[in-house]
């Protein structure tokens, strides 16, 4: 299990996709920046460092799903899913070693995203305005675990798709239901105007979706306990290790 496992988590560090992630992450970052400065000129009001925080949570998402696509999908395309089975490495092993490089990986990116943001906060920001320290600090942690999740989810989704290209087409499509959900939920839940309206089991499912599915996390800043972070994020990773073990060890591959 540790020989494989160092052997993914190497093979990530060393990948095309990753590097192009933190570029992605410090290009989006600095064209809103950038854009922020021009309307804040033309309006004449300066940028807060709290306006540059809420960037990132925009694309991670889609940014972590596109990195484990394109890792994971290549272990399959390039033969080395088949040759770690040849090998006489159990399924689970593999599965294991895949979810843990996917949490790796949205590790780093919200890392990564977290290093830029405070650099453009203290060179293009006046300071924070409407988070705390604490609070700030709050934000990022829960958002590096929920960038875990999604990343240990996303990677189990390709595993027990066989790696196929059609991978790619799920994978993107699924963040981006998820995405257009989320907007719903919220919409719903915290209606512009006036209070929410929404009754009975619909309530409840939205209620549910917000505070226990990671995918949300990222669209509202946080409010629930700690507690409530670690049941959501935990509980899909969860999630991704039974479907790694069951599905994964009956899947064949091609």
């Amino acid at each position: 299990m540790f020989r494989i496992l160092y052997s993914d988590l190497h093979k990530i560090l060393k990948s095309a996709a990753l590097k192009i992630g933190f570029a992605a992450i410090a290009g989006y970052l600095l064209a809103n920046v950038l854009v922020l400065k021009i309307v804040g000129a033309y309006m004449h009001i300066g940028i807060y460092s709290d306006d540059i925080i809420t960037c990132f949570p925009e694309i991670a998402i889609f940014l972590i799903t596109a990195s484990t696509l394109l890792i994971t999908v290549g272990d399959f395309s390039d033969g080395c899913m088949r040759n770690k089975i040849i090998s006489g490495t159990s399924r689970t092993d593999i599965a294991m070693s895949a979810l843990i490089g996917g949490m790796f990986q949205g590790f780093l990116y919200s890392l990564a995203g977290c290093l830029v943001t405070v650099l453009l906060g203290v060179i293009f920001g006046e300071g924070l305005n409407s988070y705390t320290v604490s609070e700030y600090a709050d934000f990022w942690i829960i958002n590096t675990m929920t960038c875990m999740a999604i990343g240990a989810f996303s990677t189990i989704l390709i595993l027990i798709l066989g790696g196929k290209k059609i991978s790619y087409v799920i994978g993107l499509a699924f963040a981006f239901v998820m995405k257009v959900f989320t907007m719903e939920v919220l919409d719903k839940l915290y209606p512009e105007s006036g209070p929410c309206a929404l009754r009975g089991f619909k309530f409840l499912l939205y209620s549910f979706f917000e505070k226990y599915v990671p995918y949300l996390y990222q669209s509202i800043r946080p409010h629930y306990s700690y507690l409530t972070y670690f049941i959501g994020c935990g509980g899909l990773i969860l999630i991704s290790v039974v479907l790694g073990i069951i599905v994964f060890n009956k899947k064949e591959i091609q």
